[in-house]
């Protein structure tokens, strides 16, 4: 089944490809979040380079997997180029699916799920990316929003994490409009509460002036100066952004670090040089340099973030015993 299942994720990735919008993106085996992360920074930086003020509406969706209309998603499948068996063995699996509830020891009578994908699928985003891929399409199709230089980028998405970029804010309100015309059509729910709008600013010094509030229906949008949108805190400005994620990378780096010295991370008595080594190159590493690949920060915050890694270099070659001289050096 395995076999199959990795048949249509290459067979899927193939034919969605033409399909797929330019600002779309999952976590697939091609792709990654920071594909779509990397947009919005770019627009960060075109606005702290030409010195303009913008807005940004993170879109949160309810429970967006979950409604995932089975009758639409097959459809979408077909007009993808999946015609062929593997069209039928999606209709299959999803057709034909069912759960049960499990409570303590009692297990319910099973009933036939009608829409949703799994969570956690190997095909989930997928599917999801089709699904809503023609509302970045209409985006596109606006020609208004966001710019980086002469280049469109009025909307960035990953999976249902869907953020919507401008500088005017009738352009903005438009695309917010669509996505709310698009989800009562596709018979999902957008959050009014969790669905906010964040100012750009070009520097921390610039005041941005009192602006008109965006709608969702007929609820207001709440501004807010902080929001996480692929696991990265975005503020107001490049910088303050940097700063946030800098520190933010370093604790939970340093917390990692600490929660693998109860299984022998100190060195002595511990674990030997090429398990800690790996350890720290598959748990902590990562953790402490998200984001970096795609965010231009300035020097000291380099600094800070080369200074917590020497620092750690510099432990375990005490408590190892190991010479601390760069081999290069």
């Amino acid at each position: 089944m395995e076999k199959k299942v990795d048949l249509i994720a290459k067979a899927f990735n193939n034919s969605s490809q033409s399909t797929s919008g330019d600002y779309s993106s999952a976590p697939s085996t091609r792709s990654s979040p920071l594909n779509a992360a990397f947009i919005l920074e770019e627009y960060y930086l075109e606005c702290s380079d030409i010195k303009v003020t913008a807005h940004v509406v993170f879109l949160d969706a309810k429970s967006a997997f979950d409604v995932v209309d089975h009758c639409q998603l097959l459809l979408r499948l077909y007009h993808a180029g999946i015609s062929d068996g593997h069209w039928l063995l999606l209709k299959s699996l999803h057709e034909h699916s069912s759960s049960a509830v499990r409570y303590t020891s009692q297990i319910s009578d099973s009933f036939r799920i009608s829409q949703g994908v799994r969570q956690g699928g190997i095909l989930s985003t997928d599917l999801y990316r089709l699904y809503v891929n023609p509302l970045l399409d209409r985006l596109v199709d606006t020609g208004r929003g966001g710019r980086i230089s002469t280049v469109l980028a009025n909307s960035s998405a990953c999976a249902d994490d869907v953020c919507l970029i401008g500088r005017n804010h009738a352009d903005v309100q438009l695309m917010i409009d669509m996505s709310l015309s698009f989800a009562n059509e596709e018979r999902y729910l957008l959050q009014p509460n969790k669905t906010v709008a964040l100012n750009i600013k070009p520097s921390n010094r610039t005041t941005i002036p009192h602006s008109e509030s965006f709608t969702l229906g007929k609820i207001n949008l709440n501004y807010v100066d902080t929001s996480v949108h692929l696991w990265i805190t975005r503020t107001t400005s490049v910088c303050e952004t940097a700063e946030i994620n800098v520190e933010g990378n370093n604790s939970q780096a340093r917390r990692a670090l600490y929660s693998f010295l109860g299984a022998g991370l100190q060195g002595h008595n511990g674990l030997d040089h090429k398990s800690m080594l790996d350890l720290y190159k598959s748990f902590v590493l990562p953790v402490l340099t998200y984001v970096l690949e795609v965010t231009r920060l300035p020097t000291r915050f380099r600094l800070l973030t080369g200074t917590y890694i020497l620092k750690v270099n510099r432990s375990r070659y005490n408590q190892c015993a190991i010479d601390a001289v760069c081999p290069n050096c």
